[in-house]
């Protein structure tokens, strides 16, 4: 949401809670997108395949 990415790109010069009021929309909708693309950015850098190997499983007998 184009909201939530103007926040993000000004938090560091305007309070968060300030900004959620003014554009109407959820502070904690806002930290929880943030968590989202967090854990989707740690994904791409360690891919379950990386962290966690599959075992071979045995064929049926």
């Amino acid at each position: 949401m184009i909201r939530f990415q103007f926040v993000e790109d000004h938090r560091n010069t305007h309070e968060v809670k300030r900004m959620c009021q003014v554009l109407g929309v959820q502070r904690s909708s806002f930290y929880k997108g943030r968590q989202g693309r967090e854990a989707r950015q740690a994904r791409k850098e360690y891919p379950v395949w990386e962290v966690c190997p599959a075992r071979p499983r045995s064929c049926h007998a």
